[in-house]
């Protein structure tokens, strides 16, 4: 599970970098990314482990918004 969150996390920051570029449909992804805040300790290195949090919010916005 743990590395499944790592995945996760890892997958929400590159995507945070390619929503800057994004057009067209894809650029209703920069509002989903608030919604990862939970991910921000663990992204950043002051956490060893991400929040049961980040998970949960990375796979719904997966769920939700595939294309992010």
């Amino acid at each position: 599970m743990v590395v499944i969150c790592i995945i996760l996390a890892t997958w929400a920051v590159m995507e945070t970098t390619k929503a800057t570029i994004m057009e067209g449909d894809e650029n209703g992804c920069a509002d989903q990314l608030v919604n990862l805040a939970s991910c921000i300790p663990f992204v950043s290195g002051t956490a060893k482990k991400s929040a049961p949090q980040c998970c949960q919010d990375t796979q719904k916005m997966k769920a939700d918004k595939p294309k992010c």
